[in-house]
């Protein structure tokens, strides 16, 4: 993930300076940068899936295990359907 974020400035940092100084824009940049910024993305989500460390809401399944455990079950069948169609598409 800082090899993607490192490249990302990089390649941005030299858009800009090529273009303040000959007007002229690699355009193709753009198009790397968006890649690079899913691909950073990606990798943080399935990190955080992977170490459980994802956003969690707990207010209605605070003291309740039966429900605590649905809605878990819930949440990574979610999970296991966004990431099964990100890996179709």
């Amino acid at each position: 993930m800082g090899a993607s974020m490192a490249l990302l400035c990089g390649l941005t940092m030299a858009n800009v300076l090529v273009r303040y100084f000959t007007d002229f824009s690699f355009a193709f940049t753009e198009e790397v940068s968006v890649t690079l910024l899913v691909v950073m993305t990606l990798v943080g989500a399935s990190h955080a899936f992977k170490t459980r460390h994802h956003l969690a809401t707990d207010y209605l399944v605070a003291g309740r295990p039966a429900l605590k455990a649905a809605a878990y079950r819930f949440s990574m069948a979610c999970s296991l359907l966004m990431f099964g169609l990100l890996a179709w598409y």
